[in-house]
């Protein structure tokens, strides 16, 4: 129906499927993604994750998971 309720793992699926249709990739691991490469981190939160620490630390980009969305 309509009115069916997306749970998380739906959305992050989406999210993951935009991601790749428009030319972008996921990685998983934040140290994985060498210092010299464009990329930025999406949440659906601001948190004091390892993950955003990390990123934050590294200068990558931190961005609502909107950003996708309107973008």
């Amino acid at each position: 129906s309509a009115n069916r309720t997306v749970t998380g793992e739906q959305s992050k699926k989406t999210m993951k499927k935009q991601i790749i249709e428009r030319g972008g990739s996921i990685v998983e691991e934040i140290n994985r993604i060498p210092l010299d490469t464009d990329a930025l981190l999406l949440s659906d939160e601001y948190t004091l994750s390892s993950t955003y620490m990390m990123a934050m630390s590294r200068g990558m980009p931190c961005l609502s998971h909107m950003w996708l969305v309107e973008c």
